[in-house]
């Protein structure tokens, strides 16, 4: 287990180094003088030279890239100019609620995998199985901010059901359409995979014996069959992280919900790029992470796996 774990940590440092090598030299390729943007459409020459210069901007790029890498080893991800503030610490800020969006949204996944998943394979064909695919096939067809559109149009203003997006209290107000969004598209998408696999697991040896030994359905399905088929679908859902993650920026800035993902989004559209490489590491480092958290969880599920 250690060894593995350092192994992956490793992996992780690795693959932080690639994105903040590939995002600054996207980044910094981005039409438009930086200097300009942050000096203000009244700043002088001279003056928009100065910033240019208290910002390295006036040197090659590989030496700005050496000073920012340099600079980010030690802790420090730039000063952010369109929030006034370092962007570590408007990170460390708005992690909270990132971290209770993107939890509530694993959560309601898991949920809808978990029971429509197996209530899919025990009654497949019939019409708890049909609803199930067609709603998977319709989620995965949707855009996150189309479908967030329509819900803050339909739910929080003709019917007035639940706030106009934004964070406030009581909190668990403003969480439902995001969560919505989010998760219960790609969780019929998931319930799909575990319906095939735990079909699959159904028809094995071991499950046909533990029920011609008079064990109940439920407990066949439950104890024997569904610990062995979840895997799969846990490995899909981990390896899909990133692309949650991603749409988690779009859904943040459709619901105005104030954490990482608009703090990029507005990185973008303020061309700040401090702003724009701390929240793509940031994100990066966090989909690496729980990527390994995925793998433990699978081996406690099914400790037939093995870690290499």
């Amino acid at each position: 287990m250690i060894p593995y774990l350092l192994k992956r940590l490793v992996g992780v440092l690795v693959v932080a180094l690639g994105v903040l090598t590939i995002t600054f030299f996207l980044v910094s390729m981005i039409p438009g003088d930086v200097a300009t943007f942050y000096a203000g459409p009244h700043a002088s020459g001279p003056q928009i030279a100065e910033i240019r210069h208290v910002l390295g901007l006036d040197q090659p790029k590989y030496v700005q890239y050496f000073n920012y890498l340099w600079q980010t080893l030690q802790g420090n991800l730039g000063e952010s100019a369109t929030l006034n503030e370092p962007v570590g610490t408007a990170l460390l800020q708005r992690l909270p609620q990132t971290a209770w969006l993107a939890g509530a949204v694993i959560l309601v996944e898991m949920l809808v995998m978990l029971v429509f998943g197996v209530l899919s394979a025990v009654y497949e064909g019939r019409l708890i199985d049909r609803i199930t695919a067609a709603l998977a096939a319709l989620g995965v067809s949707l855009p996150g901010f189309w479908l967030g559109t329509i819900l803050l149009f339909v739910v929080a203003y003709k019917l007035n059901l639940l706030p106009l997006g934004g964070y406030g209290d009581p909190a668990g107000e403003y969480i439902i359409l995001p969560v919505v969004t989010a998760a219960i598209p790609s969780g019929f998408w998931y319930a799909r995979i575990l319906r095939a696999s735990l079909l699959e697991t159904l028809h094995a040896d071991y499950v046909r014996t533990a029920r011609s030994k008079g064990l109940a359905r439920r407990s066949v399905v439950i104890r024997h069959a569904l610990p062995n088929a979840i895997g799969p679908a846990i490995t899909i859902a981990a390896m899909d992280l990133g692309q949650l993650l991603g749409n988690l920026v779009v859904i943040q800035t459709v619901f105005s919900w104030p954490g990482i993902g608009l703090l990029a989004y507005q990185g973008m559209q303020n061309l700040d790029l401090p702003l724009i490489i701390g929240t793509t590491l940031f994100t990066a480092l966090c989909i690496a992470l729980l990527n390994i958290v995925a793998d433990l969880i699978r081996l406690v599920i099914d400790p037939r796996v093995r870690l290499a």
